[in-house]
């Protein structure tokens, strides 16, 4: 049973919580993880038999994979894959990249 069938729920209420933060759609999400690259792709190769549009696979500078859909209502989940471990040069904070033209590229020196 969805919320809209619940007596006293409201009829618009945005299940996408970015919204109402006044924030970008896919700040905020769920994610789950796959448990391997081979699983990943079997996921995004079975969601998309099935009709759901998917975005990715999302390289995340080496360190994860991703693919990203959204729900019925709006919401974005993310199935992604850790590929490495965190080190602790992943915890400075710096720039790792830039776009340009919808292209990522290395950070300018």
């Amino acid at each position: 049973m969805s919320g809209e069938e619940v007596e006293g729920w409201p009829k618009n209420f945005d299940y996408g919580i970015n919204k109402g933060l006044g924030l970008i759609p896919g700040v905020y999400r769920f994610a789950f993880n796959s448990g391997s690259t081979q699983a990943l792709e079997a996921t995004k190769t079975r969601l998309e038999a099935h009709g759901v549009k998917v975005r990715g696979s999302v390289d995340h500078e080496g360190w994860s994979q991703s693919i990203y859909l959204e729900d019925p209502k709006g919401l974005q989940l993310e199935c992604c894959h850790l590929i490495r471990s965190f080190v602790p040069d992943d915890a400075d904070p710096k720039v790792r990249f830039r776009m340009e033209n919808g292209l990522k590229l290395p950070p300018r020196e």
